[in-house]
């Protein structure tokens, strides 16, 4: 891994904490355990400095071809959950629906 590699994996981190900041607290929470469950890695807190250094080490941890898809894929994410209409959020919340974003995103397509 070069520097620059890890520069770039570090800036990406930095810019879906920053993305992650503004996320709604309820929108936040459950982006943040799509999240752990999606990279494999236990973010320890939820203080942006925690989620930063967790993404940075799963960004280090891929190739370059796979950070770019991960990178992309975590931004479309926190964009779905930013655009969740609440009562869909409402609902899993409830736990009235399954939290599983990449298996039950058809089901508030319609909400």
């Amino acid at each position: 891994m070069t520097d620059q590699f890890a520069n770039r994996a570090a800036s990406f981190a930095a810019y879906v904490t920053s993305l992650a900041d503004v996320l709604e607290p309820r929108r936040r929470k459950l982006f943040l355990e799509w999240l752990c469950t999606h990279s494999g890695q236990f973010i320890k807190g939820s203080d942006r400095t925690c989620i930063r250094d967790s993404l940075t080490n799963w960004f280090v941890s891929l190739s370059e071809v796979e950070v770019l898809r991960e990178y992309c894929l975590v931004i479309c994410e926190i964009n779905w959950w930013r655009n969740l209409k609440e009562a869909a959020l409402n609902e899993m919340e409830a736990g009235d629906l399954l939290v599983n974003p990449l298996a039950s995103k058809k089901n508030f397509e319609h909400v």
